[in-house]
């Protein structure tokens, strides 16, 4: 069967149980969750930042790298919530290649 989901984006709070399924049973190969409680306001911006860097043609893990280090800078009291899981090649897939 081929694979047609690459990437499942859980935008709630306490979602990497769920993740975790996506990637382990559904075997979706980018999943981006959270472990702890995330306020409506940073979901936006890391939402934003992420999908930016994604459809410029970056990485899964440069995205969500870029995405982890502006919500760290924004959110100075705060560990960032997000985590990236699944068994993707996260360092090398380009899901929307610049230019496409």
């Amino acid at each position: 069967m081929p694979q047609s989901t690459k990437l499942v984006f859980l935008s709630s709070c306490y979602s990497s149980k769920a993740g975790s399924q996506f990637a382990d049973q559904l075997l979706v190969p980018h999943v981006i969750a959270t472990e702890t409680k995330v306020r409506d306001e940073s979901i936006k911006d890391f939402v934003q930042k992420f999908y930016e860097s994604l459809f410029s043609g970056k990485t899964v893990a440069a995205s969500f790298n870029r995405a982890k280090t502006i919500y760290d800078i924004n959110n100075v009291l705060d560990a960032c919530p997000w985590i990236l899981i699944g068994s993707g090649d996260h360092e090398n897939a380009v899901l929307f290649p610049e230019g496409r």
